[in-house]
């Protein structure tokens, strides 16, 4: 009687210990949406076409037996990393993979499993059967673990016999291949995470989002039992482990992760609570429960799965944000805790969650106090409504993560006590990458941002500005999306959520029909750092971007660099996102992150220091005429002066000019570096003479010679060893001039057409050097190498002036005159119809005005620009 007595009471202690599951329906994907959707897809094609798609996908996985997606899940005791090896590449073809991307391996999770094949050479590693170690290393309960596994498995299948000297050729047990000279090719760690998780992420997005639009519960069912297992596998799932060992992943340097590298765990996980909300109504499918059943040995039931997956899936995410193992750029893990927060929905829990969202950001030895939005707004958001982060589509990251977790709080009108709505900046984040828009097309690739040359908006979309429209009832937006859409509205439309995604379009029509096109111009966007001038018309557009905002971060040290765009190409490329945004990538910190790859002036061969917000004079649009004058935030210490001042004149609709004066003070040695677009060039006035061998570092030092940086003494790395096929004339004439003639790399142009940039150096102050550089090797459709003019000049001061003329066709100036009078610069320069345009540029203010452009035909003078 005591016995029973006693076994009562632990099993009703138990009972009250176990947790039980907070959540009593979906609170993202809920009824009213899920109709919306299903409604939508009857009634409008462009909802069933996504239906179509998304259900196609989903059947790749829902086709396949149970066993095989319960299996696809992999415990710790398989790596994940998203490099083989970046300096040798392929063990076959070697850095002939490169051109194939940063993650060039092709994985196939159903037809070749464990293996990854080389894009170039089509070759197949690892050369083990690795699926038969794996499964020699499960234990009693199905789980790989390493110390079980069969190490008589590992040889080379196609070469079995042990004293074949290719017997362990190409042989991974997870830690990667050592070759012959110890190169290690990691090529589970890649299967790891490109392979096996990334078809987990598609499995469960797909099945997710194809049960949401036709309710067919084998979706949801096949999405649980996913679910079910990576809730076994979670709490135990530690990167940490994998960074130690020298497998790289996305987590900022920090070598904290989960799953992934602390960065891009944030996706993976919100994917994980994305699909518990959109399958919680069918876990209670009897063919869910008697697969689980069987796999576990016991009665599973429906609350036993919600209660595993908020456990080990949903408080182990608020638990890793705490300590650091999930984070990333801003939004990102305030997003995921959102996220998490909303999809458990349980009182007291929720709100607690979603709070730490907005409190303080400080980091103390227990972990992270606080998401910190509040104070990212106030802090590291500027007025321009853009971040911290230098780079446009690193910002840009901020803008829809910050749009996102508005869109959740919206969707949970339990929780009122923050919200994002309410500061003024989140609506400039939606402005901010517009006003960088340059020729319809382009935005400058500032920081790690894009390829070299590429078109591209900096990460905002019509249907962006559309969101913004709708959200922030501002016309503005509705004129800048049609602009963005090529000046109409067709495709407007809300998201196949909406109860009545229809009808934008036509209002959309009706504002822009009121109040007209929305029109950029001439632009200073002085919080972040960065002067655009902008002339012309639609195909006659052009513009002029001149930097000076942060050099930190994912920025360059590319402060007062410029960027040139038009005759619908960018004229001037910034070599935009590095090879390997990683802390040992040589190329990234000697070359492509360098000052001397950029647009603007090295001191004393050295890179610039960290530098944040220089000030502008004057950013001004005249009449055919725009400039813009900046003094740059010390980028150099030893300079007292380091300021550019740039002016695009219109000859025409079509023709133009630049003008660009820089002028530097300190230091002992300066050099004026400038690279134009892909292109062969010609020459004037130059006598060039080849040096032998070598680089701009010396003859005997090679392209892309280690010269300390893997040793760790780069802080003055110069890059000047990536500067090849160097030619130099040490007594140019007073005017000489290089070509380009322009590629377009990018097959922007309707219609090829020969575009040409003729740079005009006006009295140079020392020899001139030509040589190539190249823009970053794997990233798809680069220029193989630029044509880079540099300016050296041994000297505590310089003024470097030049005239940039782009031009198709035959050129529009005849004659360029220099005349200095002190730090004052006069231009003339006279156009082949006759006009003469005097431009005089002071470096402080005097009788005449700090800068002016005046023209003269035809015995009449006018005046398109006077700065006071």
């Amino acid at each position: 009687m005591i016995f029973e007595l006693v076994l009562a009471l632990m099993i009703a202690f138990l009972a009250i210990a176990m947790p039980v599951p907070a959540k009593t329906g979906s609170t993202i994907y809920t009824p009213e949406r899920v109709a919306n959707a299903r409604h939508n897809i009857e009634r409008y094609k462009w909802a069933s076409d996504i239906r179509d798609r998304t259900v196609a996908n989903a059947d790749h996985f829902a086709n396949q037996p149970d066993d095989f997606l319960w299996e696809l899940v992999t415990p710790q005791d398989i790596p994940r990393g998203i490099y083989v090896n970046t300096e040798i590449g392929c063990p076959k073809c070697g850095k002939a993979i490169d051109k194939f991307g940063n993650y060039p391996w092709k994985c196939d999770v159903f037809n070749i499993p464990w293996k990854i094949t080389c894009p170039n050479c089509g070759e197949v590693f690892p050369k083990n059967d690795f699926g038969k170690f794996y499964e020699s290393g499960k234990d009693s309960n199905g789980v790989f673990r390493y110390d079980k596994a069969d190490r008589s498995l590992l040889y080379n299948t196609d070469h079995p016999d042990p004293n074949d000297p290719l017997h362990t050729y190409g042989v991974d047990d997870s830690m990667g291949w050592k070759d012959d000279k110890g190169n290690v090719y990691r090529f589970i760690g890649y299967y790891g995470h490109f392979g096996i998780w990334h078809a987990v992420h598609a499995a469960l997005s797909n099945l997710r989002d194809a049960y949401i639009y036709t309710g067919d519960p084998r979706y949801a069912r096949k999405a649980a039992l996913m679910l079910y297992r990576i809730a076994e596998f979670y709490p135990e799932m530690n990167y940490d482990v994998w960074a130690e060992r020298g497998f790289k992943n996305s987590d900022g340097g920090s070598g904290k992760g989960k799953i992934y590298g602390r960065i891009w765990e944030t996706s993976l996980v919100d994917g994980f609570a994305f699909a518990y909300d959109a399958v919680y109504p069918a876990l209670d499918d009897p063919q869910l429960l008697d697969y689980l059943s069987k796999k576990t040995g016991r009665q599973v039931t429906a609350a036993d799965i919600r209660k595993l997956i908020e456990k080990n899936i949903l408080h182990e995410i608020h638990d890793s944000i705490l300590n650091r193992k999930i984070e990333g750029n801003e939004g990102m893990y305030q997003n995921t805790m959102t996220i998490a927060a909303i999809t458990l929905d349980e009182p007291g829990t929720t709100d607690e969650w979603l709070d730490w969202v907005f409190a303080n950001g400080d980091v103390r030895h227990n972990g992270k106090l606080g998401g910190n939005m509040v104070n990212i707004f106030n802090e590291k958001v500027d007025e321009d409504g853009m971040g911290d982060e230098a780079s446009p589509s690193y910002n840009s990251i901020w803008r829809q993560l910050f749009r996102s977790i508005n869109n959740y709080l919206n969707l949970y009108p339990r929780y009122n006590r923050h919200n994002i709505m309410g500061n003024s900046k989140f609506k400039k984040m939606f402005e901010a990458p517009v006003r960088l828009i340059c020729i319809g097309k382009f935005a400058p690739h500032i920081g790690d941002d894009g390829n070299t040359g590429a078109p591209g908006l900096a990460s905002i979309s019509a249907s962006d500005l559309i969101y913004a429209y709708r959200t922030f009832k501002d016309p503005e937006f509705a004129r800048m999306a049609y602009m963005l859409n090529g000046n109409r509205a067709d495709g407007f439309r809300g998201d196949i959520f909406d109860a009545e995604p229809e009808g934008i379009a036509d209002k959309v029509e009706k504002i822009v029909k009121e109040q007209g096109p929305y029109v950029l111009k001439t632009d200073n966007m002085a919080s972040y750092g960065c002067a655009i001038l902008r002339s012309g018309q639609g195909d006659n557009q052009r513009a002029l971007s001149l930097y000076y905002g942060r050099n930190m971060g994912h920025g360059h040290k590319d402060t007062l660099n410029i960027e040139l765009f038009a005759y619908g190409l960018d004229l001037t490329p910034d070599l935009g996102y590095p090879e390997y945004a990683m802390s040992d990538c040589a190329s990234r910190f000697e070359w492509t992150n360098n000052t001397i790859s950029h647009n603007t002036v090295v001191v004393d061969k050295q890179k610039q220091s960290d530098s944040t917000l220089g000030t502008s004079h004057f950013v001004v649009e005249g009449n055919g005429a725009s400039a813009a004058e900046v003094a740059a935030d010390k980028p150099y210490p030893q300079a007292s002066l380091y300021q550019r001042t740039v002016a695009m004149v219109d000859i025409s609709d079509k023709n133009f000019y630049v003008v660009d004066i820089f002028r530097v003070k300190g230091g002992k040695e300066h050099l004026y570096s400038f690279h134009g677009a892909e292109g062969e060039v010609e020459t004037e006035g130059l006598n060039l003479v080849s040096q032998p061998k070598g680089t701009l570092a010396g003859e005997n030092i090679e392209p892309y010679a280690d010269l300390g940086f893997k040793t760790g003494h780069y802080d003055n790395i110069t890059g000047y060893q990536y500067l090849y096929d160097i030619r130099r004339d040490s007594h140019p004439a007073d005017q000489p001039a290089i070509t380009y003639n322009i590629v377009d790399t990018w097959h922007v142009l309707k219609q090829p057409e020969d575009i040409r940039l003729r740079v005009n150096l006006i009295s140079p102050p020392g020899e001139v050097i030509l040589a190539h550089g190249d823009p970053p090797r794997n990233k798809p459709g680069n220029p193989r190498r630029l044509q880079y003019i540099l300016l050296p000049h041994e000297s505590s001061k310089s003024t470097y002036v030049s005239v940039i003329e782009p031009y198709t066709g035959s050129r529009r100036i005849s004659k360029i005159e220099r005349k200095d009078e002190g730090d004052t610069v006069t231009l003339t320069i006279t156009t082949t119809s006759g006009r003469v345009d005097t431009i005089v540029s002071a470096l402080k203010p005097n009788k005449a005005g700090r800068f002016s452009v005046i023209s003269q035909e035809n015995g009449k003078s006018e005046v398109r620009l006077k700065i006071p």
